[in-house]
């Protein structure tokens, strides 16, 4: 059985076929080789910062300012601290003793209680005690005793002024109030009403030796008057 040559239909539609065939190929081709689409880039969200903390401030608390009132309606006056009370108060009379080899003076005064100015001489009523005050002088001894015996107080000065309580240069030491009363020093005795014996003796550098002395066995004692509120 021979076969029939193709007809001119048949080669033209042959012919379409085989452009067609390649012309996918080559778009296929094309496809693959086209870049991709890009996406746009997505949208972060954007977190605000956290709010500073604040301090908390301190407020003032307000102070009232008006004190209650007494019956009157007057605000009461603060209390002023306790006073210290007068010094105590010394009577005394003329000393006895051995005292005709010094010219001297005795100033007794309420507030440091005694200062004696002395100095050697053999005139004793002359009056440069003041301006010749511890010239020849070694030393000044206060002794105070009470009337049962004791001894409540003695200093001895070895340095113009001659003060009971010491000082002098240029103001006597005042009297102690310590703990509510009057005390004849810092830590000691209190000092009480009544009557004392006092004796003072003076050594001089030459050697001479004088005593002044208030005795309340021949009546002629040192009379200390202490404040009621002191004692």
């Amino acid at each position: 059985m021979s076969l029939s040559s193709p007809t001119n239909r048949q080669r033209e539609h042959f012919a379409r076929r085989s452009l067609l065939v390649p012309g996918l190929f080559v778009l296929l081709i094309s496809a693959c080789g086209l870049p991709s689409v890009i996406q746009p880039p997505s949208t972060v969200a954007t977190v605000p910062p956290p709010a500073p903390t604040q301090k908390p401030v301190a407020t003032k608390t307000s102070i009232p300012t008006n004190l209650p009132a007494n019956t009157a309606g007057v605000p009461p006056s603060p209390t002023p601290p306790p006073s210290t009370p007068p010094p105590p108060k010394i009577s005394h009379g003329d000393p006895d003793g051995q005292t005709d080899q010094f010219g001297f003076f005795l100033d007794f005064n309420p507030d440091y209680f005694l200062r004696m100015y002395v100095y050697p001489s053999d005139n004793p009523d002359n009056d440069q005690a003041k301006e010749r005050d511890g010239q020849g002088i070694l030393s000044v001894k206060f002794t105070i005793t009470a009337l049962n015996g004791n001894v409540v107080y003695d200093r001895t000065e070895k340095n113009p002024g001659y003060c009971i309580f010491g000082g002098g240069e240029p103001d006597c030491n005042p009297w102690v109030f310590e703990d509510g009363q009057y005390k004849w020093k810092a830590g000691g005795t209190p000092v009480h009403e009544g009557n004392y014996r006092l004796d003072i003796i003076v050594t001089a550098e030459n050697g001479n030796v004088g005593f002044w002395f208030w005795n309340p066995e021949d009546g002629n004692p040192i009379t200390i008057e202490v404040s009621a509120t002191a004692q």
